[in-house]
């Protein structure tokens, strides 16, 4: 719930290029346009951003963020994905100290 509230709150923070950045991040990631992100187009995206992950931990996002189980992130699941993998990463950085 805490979560929902955080990226609403996030979406109503103005931006002069992007009404909502996580959906035009959604954009570029979706190579195909077909409004699914698979652990293959994740990859890749990640991997041109110099994001080191393994296909095993994007399937472990996409599994905590894929309300429908069909086993890819659409749009509306994207905040829970990114979500999920910023704790991630804050865990990784905390562990690190």
């Amino acid at each position: 719930m805490a979560t929902l509230q955080i990226w609403e709150r996030r979406r109503r923070i103005p931006s002069t290029t992007y009404n909502d950045p996580l959906d035009h991040i959604f954009t570029e990631f979706d190579e195909d346009g077909d409004g699914h992100l698979t652990t293959a187009e994740i990859a890749t995206a990640l991997k041109s951003r110099n994001v080191e992950i393994t296909p095993e931990q994007i399937n472990e996002f996409i599994r905590a963020a894929d309300e429908n189980n069909n086993g890819t992130v659409e749009r509306a699941e994207f905040p829970q994905f990114i979500f999920h993998m910023a704790i991630a990463d804050l865990k990784s950085v905390q562990s690190m100290e």
